[in-house]
C-alpha cells in the first residue's frame, strides 16, 4: 500500500513539474551542424537569450521553465533575421526552411521560411492578432515604391528653392495624402486590436511588438489596461519605456565620444558656444533616418550661425556604410559612429531615429523623437532661435 501511494505521489509530482517546465524542439532545415540557436524574448531591450540550443542533424532542443508567456524571437546567433513564436510552458514543435539571404552591416541575414509552430495555442492567437501588422506592412511597401522617385528627388534637392519646387509638384501632395490616409489607417487598426486586449499580457506586449517607439499620446492606452496587463512582464516593459524620466525637461546625459581619429570630444565640447543642439541617433540602413535628413541639413543651414548645433551617432556595425552613407548625404556636422551601441543604451535607444533637442545653457530637454524631427522641429527652432 505504501509503495502503490509513493509510486502514485512521484507521477503526480512528475505531472506537476512537466506543467511548469517547456521544451522546444525544433528542426531546422538548412542548418549546419554547431549553428547555435537563440531564444530572446522580444522587448524594445537588448535582452538577453532565455535559452540557447546548438544544432546537429537538423535539429536542437532546449527544457526550461517560463513564470509568464514571452514572444520569442528565435535566431542564429550573431545575425539577423528570426522566427517568433510564444513560449510558455508547453511543448512545442517547431519546423522552418532556414536560408540565409545576404548580409547587413557584416552580419548573414537568415530567412525562416515555412515556419510551423505546434503545441502553442499562444501562438495561434498571436498569429491571428499580428495579422493587423502584415496587411498594413503590404500597403506601406506599395506607398514606398510608388513614391520612391520623389523621395530621391527630396533627397537629392541642394538649395531651399529646389525643395520647394518638389514640395509644390501635385505628386508631392498625393504623396503627403497617401501618407496621411495610411497613418491614420495604422493608428486606428493597431489602436483598435491593442485595446480589444487591454485587460491581459496581450495589451502590453502587442503595444511592444506593433510600436517600434513610445509617443506620449500612447500613455492613453497604457493607462485604460487593467491591472493585470500593466503587472504582467511586457507592461512593466511598457511602462518603464513611457515614463522614463528622460523626456522633455529631463537633463541631457552628458558622454565622451571619439572619432575616427581617435580624439575624444565630451557633449560639452561639441556643443560650445551654440544655445540649442539636437543629437541624431540613425543608421546607413534605416529609411525613416534617411528621410530625415534632408529636412535637418535645411535646418542647419538656416540656424547654424543663429546657435544651431546637430551631432549624428550612427548604430550602424558596418564601417564602410556608415562612411558611405555619410558621404552621400553629405553631413556638415559632427558624425560618429556608435558600433558597440553604447551611447545608444546610454539613451536607452529603442528605435531609431531617435532625436533629442536640448537647450546648450541649461542642459534640458526641449523635445524628443516626433517631436524633436519635421516640421515641430522647424516649429520649435523658429521659435527658439528668432
Amino acid at each position: 500500500m505504501r509503495r502503490q501511494l509513493l509510486t502514485a505521489m512521484m507521477a503526480l509530482f512528475a505531472i506537476i513539474a512537466n506543467a511548469q517546465s517547456y521544451t522546444i524542439k525544433a528542426t531546422l532545415h538548412g542548418l549546419a551542424d554547431g549553428t547555435v540557436i537563440e531564444f530572446v524574448p522580444m522587448s524594445h531591450d537588448n535582452e538577453k537569450p532565455v535559452a540557447t540550443a546548438t544544432v546537429k542533424g537538423g535539429q536542437c532542443s532546449v527544457t526550461g521553465q517560463q513564470d509568464d508567456p514571452r514572444l520569442i524571437c528565435m535566431r542564429v546567433k550573431d545575425s539577423y533575421g528570426m522566427g517568433k513564436f510564444m513560449l510558455d510552458n508547453s511543448d512545442i514543435t517547431i519546423t522552418a526552411d532556414v536560408k540565409q539571404k545576404g548580409t547587413s552591416q557584416g552580419l548573414p541575414v537568415y530567412d525562416f521560411a515555412n515556419m510551423k509552430v505546434t503545441g502553442s495555442p499562444l501562438t495561434d492567437e498571436y498569429s491571428k492578432m499580428y495579422s493587423v501588422r502584415d496587411e498594413l506592412d503590404k500597403i506601406y511597401q506599395s506607398n514606398a515604391k510608388k513614391f520612391e522617385a520623389l523621395h530621391q528627388q527630396l533627397n537629392n534637392a541642394k538649395t531651399d528653392e529646389e525643395r520647394k519646387t518638389v514640395k509644390e509638384s501635385s505628386e508631392y501632395k498625393t504623396m503627403l495624402q497617401a501618407d496621411s490616409i495610411f497613418f491614420s489607417t495604422v493608428e486606428f487598426r493597431l489602436d483598435s486590436t491593442i485595446n480589444a486586449h487591454k485587460d491581459s499580457f496581450w495589451g502590453p506586449l502587442l503595444m511592444m511588438d506593433f510600436m517600434n517607439y513610445f509617443r506620449p499620446a500612447d500613455k492613453a492606452v497604457f493607462e485604460a489596461m487593467s491591472p493585470a496587463a500593466k503587472n504582467s512582464w511586457y507592461g512593466k516593459k511598457v511602462y518603464a519605456e513611457l515614463y522614463p524620466g528622460g523626456g522633455a525637461g529631463a537633463m541631457i546625459t552628458p558622454f565622451t565620444v571619439k572619432d575616427e581619429a581617435g580624439k575624444s570630444h565630451t557633449l560639452a565640447s561639441l556643443v560650445k558656444g551654440k544655445k540649442v543642439a539636437l543629437i541624431d541617433f540613425w543608421a546607413s540602413w534605416c529609411h525613416p533616418c534617411r528621410m530625415e535628413i534632408p529636412n535637418v541639413k535645411a535646418l542647419y543651414a538656416k540656424y547654424k550661425d543663429k546657435g544651431f548645433q546637430v551631432i549624428s551617432i550612427s548604430t550602424d556595425r558596418d564601417r564602410k556604410a556608415w562612411k558611405k552613407a555619410c558621404a552621400d548625404e553629405k553631413l556638415q556636422w559632427p558624425s560618429f559612429l556608435d558600433a558597440d551601441s553604447k551611447l545608444a543604451d546610454l539613451y536607452h535607444v529603442r528605435a531609431i531615429p531617435a532625436m533629442y533637442l536640448f537647450d546648450v545653457a541649461t542642459g534640458k530637454i526641449i523635445a524628443t523623437d516626433m517631436d524633436a524631427r519635421g516640421e515641430k522641429l522647424a516649429g520649435k527652432l523658429a521659435e527658439l532661435l528668432k
